[in-house]
């Protein structure tokens, strides 16, 4: 379930940036011979970088915040048991706020900690990208 639904809107990413690279890219390979499988390793996907990086990072923050289709298929029980599925419990089923909270804060930093995970190889890589090109 949670891969047909982040299947589309990972789709429109990947389409809007495929249509973003400017078609003389291709032509200018195309006449220097490159075959398709080189220009989709050297133009393809070195252009789609940013739009890989930014469904790599939305997707991490939406796995860790999966509620809907454990809720679904287990309901409380314990084998399919997410973050979010166990801080719901705790706050609205069992009352125990405070466990909520403590919780939803725990999660908050795992999401921090990913994201700044994410930002720095998101920046390491672009550094390195740099440094080709200027080569």
């Amino acid at each position: 379930m949670i891969f047909w639904r982040w299947l589309g809107y990972n789709t429109l990413i990947y389409l809007a940036g495929m249509q973003s690279i400017p078609g003389h890219l291709y032509e200018a390979a195309r006449l220097e011979g490159a075959s398709i499988f080189q220009q989709l390793r050297y133009i393809t996907i070195p252009m789609l970088k940013p739009f890989i990086l930014f469904t790599v990072f939305t997707a991490t923050v939406g796995a860790l915040q999966v509620f809907a289709e454990p809720m679904i298929f287990s309901g409380y029980r314990p084998e399919g048991m997410t973050v979010v599925l166990y801080l719901y419990r705790e706050g609205f089923h069992n009352n125990y706020f405070g466990t909520a909270a403590a919780t939803s804060l725990v999660l908050f930093f795992i999401i921090i900690v990913f994201t700044a995970v994410n930002m720095f190889l998101t920046s390491r890589i672009g550094q390195q990208s740099k440094r080709r090109a200027r080569l």
